[in-house]
């Protein structure tokens, strides 16, 4: 089983439904990215931690978990408020 982590919106100044607009024509440079705060990575840290879990579980039934990190690169599509 393969997790897909969190893709953010690529909205931004708001969601798709209250007047967030998605006018970015070139992605965020990798350094521009910020690792440690907002939703998007509290989402994500919750996700890695559970496949975690997952894995740790599955091997003890035959299963086998994995996970495939989409978040940082989601990111670099838009402009980080804060």
């Amino acid at each position: 089983t393969i997790l897909r982590t969190f893709s953010p919106s690529q909205f931004e100044n708001g969601g798709w439904n209250a007047g967030g607009t998605c006018t970015r024509t070139s992605p965020l440079a990798p350094e521009e990215i910020k690792d440690g705060g907002g939703l998007d990575w509290y989402y994500r840290r919750i996700q890695l931690a559970e496949i975690d879990s997952a894995r740790k579980l599955g091997e003890k039934k035959g299963n086998a978990f994995d996970i495939l990190d989409v978040t940082r690169a989601m990111l670099m599509t838009r402009r980080l408020v804060g």
